[in-house]
């Protein structure tokens, strides 16, 4: 079990700044999932990754359209995270947020793979090509962060063969179960 983390320890440093690098890596961010573990990333990847990022709560129904391929896919042994990526609140309103997100989620594997970013934005997005909040998006990373591929908006068939594309770049290797249908068709 993790060990527990005081909850204005967790905060001391949450004006999380973005660093931006060249080449399409994914910017190094940092935040605690749903059980208090501290994440960073792409410093913490360990091989080929898929991170999902929404902006807004009503973005959660896009990336559940994906859910069942992540979910797949992280049996088999790839790194999923679902990136909740806001601006700063300051203590009181992320301790707020993470408790409610805790209390809303209470599968385990779904706490582990949510890492709640609490950012400026616009850097964050500037940093990976991407224009707006308004779509979701499906990155496909390397253990090095470099971003293999970049699917916005809700699961469909070209999405997902091209993130298990992307995924066998990273060297991982589709099992033939490995489904390509889309949720939506």
């Amino acid at each position: 079990m993790a060990p527990r983390i005081p909850a204005l320890a967790r905060y001391v440093r949450f004006s999380n700044p973005v660093e931006s690098t060249p080449g399409g890596r994914f910017p190094h961010v940092s935040g605690f999932d749903l059980e208090g573990r501290r994440l960073q990333i792409p410093d913490d990847l360990s091989g080929p990754t898929v991170v999902a990022i929404a902006y807004r709560q009503h973005q959660q129904a896009d990336i559940d359209t994906w859910m069942s391929l992540l979910v797949q896919l992280e049996d088999e042994g790839v790194d999923v995270f679902e990136l909740p990526t806001i601006r700063p609140l300051g203590v009181v309103g992320q301790t707020w947020l993470d408790t409610a997100m805790r209390m809303g989620i209470p599968d385990p594997g779904a706490r582990r793979r949510t890492v709640t970013l609490y950012l400026d934005v616009a850097t964050f997005n500037e940093a990976l090509g991407i224009p707006g909040t308004e779509a979701i998006q499906t990155l496909v990373l390397d253990a090095d962060g470099t971003v293999l591929a970049r699917v916005p908006g809700r699961r469909s068939t070209s999405g997902t063969a091209e993130v298990l594309t992307a995924l066998e770049v990273a060297g991982w290797t589709q099992p033939s179960r490995a489904t390509t249908a889309s949720s939506d068709g």
